[in-house]
């Protein structure tokens, strides 16, 4: 299992001087309008004036991207400011929204490198607060272009860098643990967007099959003969109004030392890839 696009995520705990094809993202709050670079010049003056006579409110799901030239001539400096609503409202899901919003916006305007400056945590949380830039970044970038084609090769962004006020084995750690998830997140909306036809119950086994395989987890696919047997009822019969027969698939995962009297967790999902959708079936009256 990989991601569509990759992406490299780190820590740092302050920003350089912005070089060509790179970017930084700000945070702002809708009723604390400050914005602070951690650095005197232009670029900073150029923000606060933005925010000072209201032409960024730093409403939520707001942006704005600055341009201005580099004072050493080595390209073009791009300055996102990304708003949050109010601080008082603020949690881990606006801040994901917001990282990834920025991720798509960087990739647009072709930024390679983005410098991602981490705000006020909420409840003052700067592990989950850096998660969640982790996250949201991912899942931001995630988009259905598997079928596409194009001799233009396409923007991309190929890291960000997470600005905090101090390095931690812990944030290493929270960015780590997002990359698992928003990375399993993104292999389950792949496999839903792809069509009926390219994804029938023997592709998905197969998927599914070479995911577990990755991870060292055991997968058992059950074909038709073994869901009626079963006596699986539902699952049997809308499969028989398609040409593909049904499957069920079994994926577990013992880890090393568990023992029978250890707590057993199931999650139970579905990974439909044909329905009747609702249409009837049945023989007209008439």
């Amino acid at each position: 299992m990989s991601n569509q696009h990759s992406l490299k995520i780190e820590i740092a705990n302050s920003v350089p001087h912005l070089a060509s094809h790179q970017g930084l993202a700000v945070c702002v709050f809708e009723d604390a309008p400050h914005v602070s670079l951690n650095r005197q010049d232009e670029l900073q003056t150029d923000c606060e004036a933005l925010v000072r006579d209201g032409e960024f409110r730093g409403r939520a799901g707001e942006s704005q991207l600055l341009y201005r030239g580099s004072a050493n001539g080595a390209g073009t400096l791009r300055l996102l400011l990304l708003g949050l609503g109010s601080h008082s409202d603020f949690d881990a899901h606006d801040l994901r929204q917001a990282a990834g919003m920025a991720a798509r916006e960087a990739r647009a305007s072709r930024i390679k490198h983005l410098y991602f400056m981490l705000p006020t945590a909420p409840a003052g949380d700067k592990r989950q607060a850096t998660r969640a830039v982790a996250e949201g970044a991912r899942l931001g970038l995630y988009e259905v272009d598997f079928y596409q084609h194009s001799e233009e090769e396409a923007p991309k962004l190929e890291r960000l860098t997470i600005i905090v006020s101090e390095e931690t084995g812990e944030l290493r750690a929270e960015i780590a643990h997002a990359e698992i998830i928003a990375e399993a997140v993104n292999w389950a909306r792949a496999l839903s967007d792809e069509p009926g036809a390219a994804l029938p119950p023997r592709e998905f086994a197969r998927r599914a099959a070479l995911m577990a395989g990755e991870f060292g987890l055991q997968v058992e696919s059950l074909d038709a003969d073994q869901v009626r047997e079963r006596g699986m009822g539902g699952l049997w019969g809308v499969g028989r109004g398609s040409e593909e027969k049904p499957a069920l698939i079994v994926v577990r995962y013992e880890p090393e030392g568990a023992t029978e009297g250890d707590e057993l967790w199931a999650f139970v999902g579905k990974g439909i890839t044909f329905d009747t959708g609702g249409i009837s079936i049945k023989h007209g009256l008439d």
